[in-house]
């Protein structure tokens, strides 16, 4: 029961990053969780000369990465640790993100790229289950994992944890999918206090995994 709760936790990171990323590609023209596009385009900028846009981007891939900078200080190592602080890390997020939506308010590009920063300390917690790095702030890596585990069922059938593996992945490709569609509802009707319902829910979250921790602590003699 546990295990199937970490599980929870995590595909609720993954559902808020859904939300995130999706109402930022269609209202503010960009993503702000996955960086293979706007690489991409930052060549593209530069080869034309374009050096204003290619620096925004250059902005944008750097608040990412100091995102991901920060939260490995925090964690101190790639393998998922119930002992480790995560849940601190989430709150800092849901405390930040409500201080930057009421300060931004006039500034766009200084809010997006504290969202840039936002998804790559998400991205920077390196969460997993059962051996599986299910990345919660982009799907490529799902899906080639998917893919690939259901590559090696249909060579070795007899291989379930394989195939346990490929719907790990799968199920957290759906809830991505809903929380991209569940956000663009909820900010059609909220606007940009919408990130306040994003902040709460890093605090629930937060919440979630304390408890994950004390459960953990209580059945297994303390950490």
């Amino acid at each position: 029961m546990f295990n199937k709760f970490l599980l929870l936790w995590i595909y609720c990171l993954s559902l808020v990053s859904g939300m995130v990323n999706t109402v930022t590609i269609v209202h503010f023209s960009t993503t702000v969780a996955h960086f293979t596009g706007v690489i991409s385009n930052f060549s593209a900028a530069l080869s034309k000369l374009n050096f204003k846009f290619s620096f925004s981007l250059f902005l944008l891939m750097f608040s990412f990465l100091t995102g991901g900078i920060i939260s490995g200080f925090i964690v101190n190592g790639r393998e998922f640790n119930l002992k480790k602080r995560y849940g601190f890390i989430l709150v800092f997020l849901g405390t930040a993100l409500s201080v930057m939506v009421f300060l931004s308010k006039e500034n766009k590009i200084y809010f997006l790229l504290f969202l840039a920063f936002m998804m790559g300390a998400q991205n920077g917690l390196v969460l997993s289950y059962k051996g599986v790095v299910i990345r919660t702030t982009h799907m490529t890596g799902n899906i080639t994992d998917l893919g690939v585990s259901l590559g090696y069922y249909l060579r070795n059938p007899k291989d379930l944890f394989t195939l346990k593996k490929g719907i790990i992945s799968f199920l957290n490709i759906i809830v991505f999918v809903t929380g991209g569609i569940l956000g663009i509802f909820i900010y059609s009707y909220l606007e940009k206090k919408f990130f306040y319902l994003v902040s709460i829910l890093y605090y629930a979250i937060a919440i979630f995994y304390f408890r994950l921790r004390v459960h953990y602590s209580k059945y297994n003699g303390g950490f």
